[in-house]
């Protein structure tokens, strides 16, 4: 910026004065970046060798003149082209001048800036500001030059308003009881319940191949079949973009693996994002949950003060603010939930521990073997039960695995066994034929000899003693062969049992155990046995470990139930409250408290809504283009530049494509929002948008207004006679001011003075008595005594290496820039002059 205000002075700034020629030499002379990149070699293309030529670097010039006193051309350049006329230098002079008054007002508002927001408490950005200068970056647009419009100011508030005095099981259908979330928050649940898609109109299809058939199977699974409400699919179903929705996987999973489960050794595949007719899969829903997480779970609660306006001359009474409540009942019943996993997980635990004894005693491998595949369900439940307060296990999903893998393997060993007994069976019939075919001649050894290497094939242990004669040795291998025939056939059959549990496979295969009659080899289901063991001691300290968790967590709650009976104040309970469900659910728990605002403001607020549709009727007919939807345009621009609204306006859209009118299911109308303005005026008109074209229909902007415009979950979510409370969350607040017609303002005038500076140090002095009064002696002792500390305080630090002072030196803290445009030290500068000056 320098070098072109430079320049410009240059060409047009001294009419009758040929300078034009002195700029391309003092660009070379000066240039903007050559010489202080690397020295490596470059090829004259480079772009930051051409960019290097552009423009004079004007702070190099400021810092010639202000640091070595060069304020006359050539600036201590070589290789400049001579003036022909004095008039020619004392221009470039005198625009030098010009730029070292720039940059000293450059330096003095970057000064004024980070003073000025310092004072307000704004350190980072004063600190921003500096640094803006400094390092070569963008500086924020200056606030101290900045003169304070008065007028009337618009507090804008974007809500939600939900229905109130809702119990915690309300919704909870035939279950009769509802999720822990749902309990803590039963209004947001009530109102999500009606925004999204039935529970039975989204699911997910899961597909696998049967194992024995190879046919493929499938199955749709909805959210009813997953017992999920409205407010737990904000947790459970993952932005769209995430591979994996894991919660979620293992729910879908325990539904698969239910009633009618496939056999263990299948391997179901959830396809999130296949169509399903008539319904909604978890997939296309997951964006419209996404934007409503974000909206619900980063507001906070309504209160009474967000009806008036928060930013004009008026104080808000915070006092209002001091009637919310959070009914007990609610923390009471999530704790009953809570109680009850517990006493779940306890009966799981009494149910195991005496199978599995810590060591040395021995677990109970039958009753265990028996009961395995209980054993993995009751915990999969425990789970899913305990993901529902935020405690995260490993679920159905992780336990099927497992299961999966011994039960596949319990089937590759017996197809092994089966596959080796097999071949031993052909290879016995090939030598019992051979026998058959043997001459009459062939002597009774040699018959011998092939009746039992075939009978080693079909039995471990040959008949002893040895029939006297072939014929009847070969009579017996007729019956051998037929038990070995039968125990292969059996084994065979196992590849395609219909047993669908683990522990109904090892009992099928127990009972043709063992092989050694027929098989060597043999097949050993101990090390499969001591696996399942193993796990089963795993899921009891896994049960455990959960207990342990669960009672931290009641006893916290309680402790902050306790608190709750305790407290006196509104606030005090809400707060009490909050923090039991936060122990018992975690700290993403949401929860909208209630507030009663006062009558007067309810009734504002009532009679606002009575007359929301007269707010924006003229938008809706004044010319040139009446509005139809005057709250959605509306909403549309202030939804591009401002999160919130853009979140709602995506909720509204996206859930309008799901089940709105010409959506993927029809079932219900989008949300709307309602427009109020408060204070209530008769006959007002809606300020967020164009005034009305007739005159008369303008009411005055005398006082500052608050433009609510929220939601309404349903006719009990508004403010109703009779009740008091109301409940609701805050999404988006902000505020902008009607300028006044006139202002106060005044005109400052630059007075330029000869030798005259602009102060760079303010002196600050107290009276030495606390109340008492400045005296002429006590006021020049503390200017003189200034001075005296300033001149103690400029030494070098070779001053102080031999004093007592040295020891402070690493804590003495300095300024530092990279360009001189404030009060700053430059001890890389002072060392090279300080070893030039030794060198000299």
């Amino acid at each position: 910026m320098l070098g072109r205000r430079f320049e410009r002075g240059l060409h047009e700034g001294h009419p009758g004065v040929e300078l034009d020629r002195f700029i391309q030499p003092l660009r070379g002379a000066f240039p903007l970046r050559a010489g202080k990149l690397s020295a490596e070699d470059a090829r004259p293309d480079e772009v930051h060798l051409v960019e290097a030529g552009n423009v004079v670097d004007g702070l190099e010039l400021v810092r010639r003149a202000t640091r070595d006193g060069l304020t006359s051309y050539p600036y201590g350049a070589e290789g400049l082209p001579e003036v022909d006329d004095p008039t020619q230098r004392d221009a470039m002079d005198a625009e030098l001048a010009n730029l070292l008054d720039i940059h000293d007002a450059l330096a003095d508002m970057a000064v004024a800036e980070s003073t000025h927001q310092t004072l307000l408490g704004n350190t980072e950005r004063a600190a921003a500001t500096l640094d803006a200068y400094a390092k070569d970056g963008f500086p924020p647009e200056p606030d101290v030059i900045r003169s304070p419009r008065s007028g009337t100011t618009l507090t804008h508030r974007l809500a939600l308003q939900f229905t109130p005095g809702l119990g915690p099981d309300h919704g909870a259908g035939a279950a009769g009881r509802s999720s822990p979330r749902a309990r803590a928050e039963p209004a947001v649940n009530d109102w999500l319940a009606g925004l999204l898609p039935a529970a039975q109109d989204v699911a997910a299809l899961v597909t696998w191949n049967d194992p024995v058939t190879a046919e493929p199977r499938s199955r749709v699974v909805t959210q009813a079949d997953l017992g999920l409400q409205a407010i737990e699919l904000l947790w459970a179903v993952r932005p769209a973009g995430e591979a994996a929705m894991s919660d979620l996987d293992d729910r879908i999973t325990g539904a698969v693996f239910g009633p009618a489960p496939p056999r263990a050794d299948a391997l179901p595949v959830i396809h999130y994002t296949r169509r399903i007719p008539k319904k909604i899969s978890f997939f296309e829903l997951s964006p419209l949950i996404g934007a409503l997480r974000s909206l619900l779970t980063t507001s906070r609660p309504l209160r009474s003060t967000d009806l008036v306006p928060g930013a004009g001359v008026t104080p808000v009474d915070r006092a209002a603010d001091e009637a919310v409540s959070l009914p007990r009942e609610r923390p009471a019943k999530v704790l009953e939930s809570l109680a009850g996993l517990r006493e779940d997980a306890a009966r799981f635990a009494a149910e195991l521990e005496p199978l599995c004894p810590a060591p040395p005693g021995e677990p109970s491998r039958g009753e265990i073997l028996r009961r395995i595949d209980e054993f993995l369900a009751g915990y999969a439940e425990l789970a899913a039960g305990a993901d529902r307060f935020g405690l995260a296990r490993s679920g159905w999903a992780e336990l099927t695995g497992w299961r999966r893998g011994e039960y596949t393997g319990v089937l590759k060993a017996v197809a092994e066994a089966a596959d080796r007994m097999g071949r031993a069976l052909e290879d016995a019939d090939a030598l019992l034929a051979r026998y058959d075919e043997l001459p009459s001649t062939t002597p009774e050894e040699e018959r011998f000899r092939l009746l039992q290497q075939a009978e080693r094939l079909l039995a471990t242990a040959l008949t002893s003693p040895r029939p006297q004669r072939p014929n009847l040795l070969r009579a017996l291998l007729v019956s051998r062969r037929r038990e070995f025939a039968a125990r292969l056939k059996d084994l065979r059959a196992v590849a395609r049992t219909t047993r669908t549990t683990l522990s109904g496979l090892l009992a099928e295969v127990s009972a043709l155990l063992p092989l050694t009659a027929f098989d060597p080899t043999g097949l050993d289901l101990t090390p499969y046995e001591d696996r399942v063991v193993a796990y089963a001691r795993e899921l009891l300290t896994r049960v455990q470990a959960l207990l342990k968790e669960v009672d931290v967590r009641i006893r916290s709650a309680g402790t902050a139930l306790g608190g709750y009976d305790a407290a006196v104040t509104g606030p005090d309970r809400v707060l009490a409250g909050t923090e039991a469900l936060k122990a018992l659910i975690g700290e993403d728990v949401l929860t909208v408290p209630e507030f009663s605002p006062p009558d007067g403001l309810a009734r504002d607020w009532r009679a606002a809504l009575r007359d929301s549709g007269k707010l924006i009727d003229h938008l809706r007919t004044d010319p040139p283009a009446p509005r139809t939807f005057p709250v959605e345009d509306w909403l549309h621009g202030i939804a591009r530049v401002r999160e919130k609204p853009r979140l709602w306006e995506k909720a509204v859209v996206l859930a309008d494509a799901l089940i709105g009118y010409g959506g993927l299911l029809v079932t219900r109308e989008e949300p709307r929002l309602t427009p109020v303005q408060l204070p209530h005026r008769e006959d007002d008109h809606w300020l967020a948008m164009d005034f009305p074209k007739d005159p008369d229909r303008r009411m005055s902007l005398d006082e500052d207004k608050v433009l609510f415009t929220a939601h309404y979950a349903g006719p009990a979510a508004e403010p109703l006679p009779g009740v008091p409370e109301v409940c609701g969350l805050l999404l988006d607040e902000w505020t902008e001011v009607i300028p006044a017609e006139r202002e106060t303002t005044g005109i400052a005038l630059h007075y330029d003075r000869p030798d005259s500076e602009p102060p760079q140090t303010m002196l600050l002095v107290a009276p030495p008595q606390p109340g008492g009064d400045w005296t002429t002696e006590e006021l020049l002792a503390a200017v003189f005594d200034t001075f005296e500390l300033a001149r103690a305080r400029a030494v070098e630090p070779v001053h102080l290496d031999g004093t007592a002072y040295a020891q402070l030196l690493p804590a003495t803290v300095m300024s530092a820039t990279r360009k001189p445009i404030t009060v700053s030290t430059d001890l890389a500068i002072t060392h090279l002059r300080r070893k030039a000056a030794a060198h000299d």
